[in-house]
């Protein structure tokens, strides 16, 4: 089975607005001011075995090879109800992180936090206490007002809890795609390779005819066709999709060339950069050609014009600096046919170090590691402190691109106040670091952003204990919203 590439898309939800008024002795007094209202849902994480029939919304499918024969592994998630109501708060800190006003208590498994109530310059932080351990996620001011991708969000837990009903819905259903049948561009020239691949978001099927009987699909995709000039997959001959343009393949008889000069990015494993071209259709993502560079330059081809797809490309590998991974993505603009890999259009690598972030008051400051200034995008700082004993804080802060950061003070009263203090960062905290720079601060909403870092679990502060919990379905049309948006992602993890 192909497992779709996939991340998730948050459709911007207007939140409720309250407002009261009243009267009395013959005036009226001045309604109160509307508040902007966030709701966080928290879910618990559940592993089944996989059954496409089933109504619980699928977030996250896989293998388990440690079953004899391998099983097929599914991610649902289940109401809480009120178990862990007392052990989830939200707190809102000031542009200093410490704590104003009073905490927001979970009710049903459910936080509500207005936006007006969190000072300027200032974060929410939303936390949840398992024994000695305690995780969070802070989100500053700014970066919560630039969007409305947050303003009903699910939160995956921790903590063992009553399970209710799974979520469901939203699920991208199997169906077997049957007749498939296609004509060739009656203009194409030349001599391709004989092999035609079929693909869906499911499998890929090699064959030397241009109908096939059948394939596994997911409803409403429309599968591709599509042969190369090569053996492999990367000098493109002919492409279709069912449904679209009669059924016709289109001939790619123009060659371009792809320009890698203004990019950072190099290759982990000492061979060529590969620039991956993809094609979304009807919302559906396809592979659609891996192209080598040489010489800062990569031959590619393609039709006259487009007929409704878009072409996204990307790079990815690492940089000069040590410990830094990196890739850039954008799309093919309407009416033009040129690939520029342009990193250095958006953040200038050279100003990156094989180096610490430091940390000093409890303030992150990157300037060692990351010559940051005032780029647009979207930043992660996240740390993991321990005292050696077991008790154990893992916090994530997201803002918008900074040099500095104040981590936001976390209610640790439960902890004696030696533990509490042994359990503030420091520099010799585990600290990860994460950059999406863009164009424009807005260019990605921060929910899609967060997906990169969901179902940490347990493991290192490389993703997020607390995730954003997003079906497999939105995923998907998260991954094709930042295909087409021009950006560049950096990130390092010191332990």
């Amino acid at each position: 089975m192909k497992k779709a590439v996939m991340l998730p898309l948050v459709a911007a939800i207007s939140g409720a607005m309250v407002g009261c008024g009243g009267g009395g002795g013959g005036g009226s007094t001045p309604p109160a001011p509307s508040l902007t209202y966030y709701t966080f849902s928290f879910y618990k994480p559940a592993e089944v075995d996989y059954n496409p029939a089933s109504s619980c919304t699928v977030f996250d499918i896989y293998e388990d090879t440690a079953s004899q024969p391998a099983k097929l592994k599914a991610m649902n998630y289940l109401a809480i109800g009120t178990s862990l109501d007392s052990l989830i708060k939200a707190i809102y800190s000031d542009e200093n992180g410490v704590q104003v006003g009073t905490e927001v208590s979970t009710v049903n498994g459910s936080l509500r936090i207005a936006l007006e109530n969190i000072p300027n310059n200032g974060y929410v932080t939303i936390q949840e206490q398992y024994g000695p351990a305690v995780y969070a996620q802070s989100f500053s001011k700014e970066v919560l007002t630039s969007d409305t991708s947050m303003r009903n969000t699910f939160i995956s837990v921790l903590n063992p809890a009553s399970k209710g009903s799974c979520l469901t819905g939203n699920n991208d259903a199997p169906r077997t795609i049957t007749s498939l049948s296609y004509a060739n561009d009656e203009d194409a020239s030349g001599n391709p390779n004989i092999r035609i691949y079929f693909d869906s978001q499911l499998e890929t099927i090699e064959s030397t005819n241009t109908s096939l009987d059948s394939i596994e699909g997911v409803n409403k995709e429309s599968t591709m066709i599509s042969q190369y000039r090569t053996t492999d997959r990367s000098q493109l001959f002919q492409y279709g999709f069912d449904g679209w343009n009669n059924n016709t393949m289109k001939f790619t008889g123009n060659q371009g060339t792809a320009d890698t000069s203004k990019s950072q990015i190099v290759s982990d494993n000492l061979q060529p950069n590969k620039i991956e071209l993809n094609v979304i259709y009807n919302n559906f993502m396809y592979e659609l050609a891996e192209l080598s560079v040489a010489n800062d330059q990569a031959a590619f081809y393609h039709p006259d014009e487009r007929l409704g797809e878009s072409w996204a490309y990307s790079m990815s590998g690492s940089i000069a600096a040590a410990g830094w991974e990196a890739s850039y993505q954008d799309v093919i603009a309407p009416n033009s046919w040129s690939i520029s890999i342009d990193d250095e259009g958006l953040f200038m690598s050279n100003n990156a170090n094989d180096a610490k972030a430091s940390v000093s008051n409890e303030t992150v400051d990157v300037r060692a590691s990351i010559g940051i200034n005032s780029e647009k995008g979207l930043q992660r700082i996240a740390y993991e402190q321990g005292d050696g004993a077991g008790y154990l804080v893992k916090h994530t802060v997201y803002t918008h691109i900074s040099p500095t950061v104040k981590i936001p003070k976390l209610d640790l009263s439960e902890f004696d106040s030696s533990v509490a203090d042994n359990l503030r960062i420091t520099s010799t905290s585990k600290i990860s670091q994460s950059y999406l720079f863009t164009e424009n601060d807005k260019d990605v909403v921060l929910a899609d952003f967060m997906t990169a870092f969901r179902h940490g679990g347990h493991g290192n502060v490389d993703n997020d204990s607390m995730s954003i919990v997003k079906s497999l379905q939105d995923m998907r049309y998260t991954l094709n919203n930042i295909a087409q948006t021009r950006s560049y992602y950096l990130h390092r993890y010191d332990n």
